[in-house]
């Protein structure tokens, strides 16, 4: 796996211990990772973000998001809805504000 700018995937880590592994171009449909991954923070070269107010619920379904912005950004038919669970609102919607996506 290559380090540094050139690796692919990005690790994001949850508040309570949990690994995803996201496309470096996915993790750039937010403002704030894309700032880390491309400014002088270490998360630039080791390719690892701690997100420690972020459950893994939740985190899980900000990279759905990701995903679906990135699949339907070009798009010229109807975008079907993102369904988001009710109970998660509130938590998805802090995280998005953090996030700038």
């Amino acid at each position: 796996m290559a380090e540094g700018k050139d690796s692919k995937y990005i690790q994001l880590i949850s508040s309570d211990g949990h690994t995803f592994y996201v496309k470096r171009a996915t993790c750039m449909i937010s403002g704030t990772l894309k700032a880390m991954l491309q400014g002088p923070f270490s998360e630039n070269t080791d390719n690892k973000i701690h997100l420690k107010s972020m459950s893994s619920q939740v985190l899980a379904r900000v990279i759905d998001y990701f995903t679906y912005k990135t699949k339907y950004s070009s798009v010229t038919h109807e975008i079907p809805d993102f369904p988001i669970d009710t109970e998660l609102a509130m938590s998805i919607l802090t995280a998005a504000n953090f996030l700038d996506c």
